[in-house]
This record gives C-alpha cells, sequence and structure tokens, in this order.
C-alpha cells in the first residue's frame, strides 16, 4: 500500500488486476449496495481499477494507461453518481 496517495477513495495497490482480493472488494461493495437500497438509502459505490506502469512512448496514454498494460493497478472506490 502506498501512503503518498492522496485521495480518499484509494484502497491499495495490486500486482496484478485479477488478484482474488479485487473480487472479494467488488463483492463487498455489491452487499454493501444491496443492503443500502433495502434501508432505502440511494447511495451506491463502485470500484475503479486505474492502470500503472510504463506508457511504452504512446503519446495518448500520458493520460490514461489501458489496464491490459498495467504492471500494476490502483483500486479506488467512488459513490456512484446516477
Amino acid at each position: 500500500m502506498y501512503t503518498t496517495r492522496t485521495s480518499d477513495s484509494y484502497i491499495a495497490t495490486f500486482s496484478d488486476r485479477q488478484d482474488p482480493q479485487i473480487a472479494d472488494l467488488r463483492s463487498f461493495v455489491s452487499k454493501c449496495n444491496r443492503m443500502l437500497k433495502e434501508d432505502g438509502k440511494y447511495q451506491r459505490y463502485y470500484i475503479k481499477l486505474q492502470a500503472r506502469g510504463h506508457r511504452r512512448g504512446v503519446r495518448r496514454y500520458n493520460q490514461s494507461l489501458p489496464l491490459k498494460y498495467a504492471d500494476r493497478v490502483d483500486a479506488y472506490i467512488y459513490e456512484r453518481r446516477d
């Protein structure tokens, strides 16, 4: 886990986007969303993965690296805005 991340939404960094902990996070958020819906609250959350790694010299990847080229991924949890 990186302590220099400034976002309040940051969860952790994973070496692979197929990490079982990411699946666990997604199922946890899904269960929370179901419970919030039952309580009559309309807040919903989702997990977003952000790719990290070498940009491969491709200029358009300076903005956002595609997940398929990621060396590692950061997981963030956000409130869904419908």
